[in-house]
This record gives structure tokens, sequence and C-alpha cells, in this order.
């Protein structure tokens, strides 16, 4: 029984031996990565509509009657963006002139939310508004990103005032903060 327990043993360190010596079979893992993203376009624009009459129908008065500060409006905007900062907008101002006139008829601008009669208090407090970030969101600023406006003038012609066809353009230029 003594040579039996001795082949048994010496059998088991062979068959040992052999699996140590075998190359093991090892599961392998390899990984790998995907990039994604995509790019977002700024969107800035505005919608100016021109409140019908303003560009040839305003009383200028000039005809011997002190007509006195008188307050139109003119516009309304829409301003689109998707920049969560906000926007600025910039609006010019200054004289209506009239073909073969020295007199210029001086005029302002004022901004107001959608539906707001200008004041006189509105108007000369500078040509730029800012709307930015407050909270999360630029204030007055729809779900969709947008901000409606109205634009009014200001203007007190003198009791004469040459005649003719007073024009003047108002430039309105938005920009994201």
């Amino acid at each position: 029984m003594k040579s039996f327990n001795r082949f048994l043993i010496a059998g088991g360190f062979a068959l040992g031996a052999s699996f140590l010596g075998a190359p093991s079979v090892m599961a392998q893992v390899s990984s790998g990565t995907v990039d994604i993203g995509g790019t977002v376009e700024s969107t800035l624009n505005i919608d100016i509509t021109a409140v019908g009459g303003v560009d040839t129908g305003l009383d200028l008065g000039g005809e011997g009657t002190d007509n006195g500060e008188t307050i139109v409006k003119v516009a309304d905007i829409i301003i689109r963006t998707n920049n969560d900062a906000g926007l600025s907008l910039t609006m010019t101002e200054g004289d209506m002139t009239a073909t073969g006139s020295d007199t210029p008829l001086a005029y302002q601008v004022a901004v107001t939310d959608d539906g707001v009669t200008a004041l006189t208090g509105d108007f000369g407090g500078g040509l730029v508004e800012s709307y930015s970030q407050v909270g999360g969101a630029a204030p007055n600023l729809g779900a969709d990103g947008t901000l409606a406006q109205d634009i009014s003038i200001s203007y007190d012609p003198p009791q004469n005032l040459d005649a003719g066809d007073y024009t003047a353009t108002i430039t309105l230029t938005v920009a994201d903060l």
C-alpha cells in the first residue's frame, strides 16, 4: 500500500506540474472611447415693424402753433436670442432734417415693454438697454428666447419750422452680452 500511495503522490505532483507549466488561459479585457458632441449656433436677430404712418404722417407742427413735446410710438420690435446671459439693444437718435431747411428737428428714442406707453421720463436716459441674466434666465425673455418691446420717439417742434419733408432713420442693433 505504501508503494501505491507513493505512486499516487508522485503522479499528483507530475499532474500538478503539467498544469502549472502549461500557459494559463485568462480572459482579456479591452476598452475604447466614443467622442460625442455638437454645435449650437448663436441665434440673435431683431424683427422691426414700423407703426403705420410714422414714415410720412408725423405731426410736426411748425405752422405757428406750439405743439409742445410730442411722444409717438414708432415701432414694435421682437428680439430673439439663445444666449441666457442676455443681450443689449442700442438705438440711434438725432435730428429729422428736410432738404433746403436750416432747422433740424431733434428727437429722442425710448424703449418700453410691449404695450407700455412711453412717458417723458423714459427719454434721454441713454441709448443702450441691457437685458442681462438674473437667476438663470435673462429677464423679460420668453421661454423661446424672445423679447417684445415698443420703440417711441419724443420731439418738440418749434412754433415756426421750415417747410419740407422731414426724415430720419433710427437704427436698432442687438448684441449678445
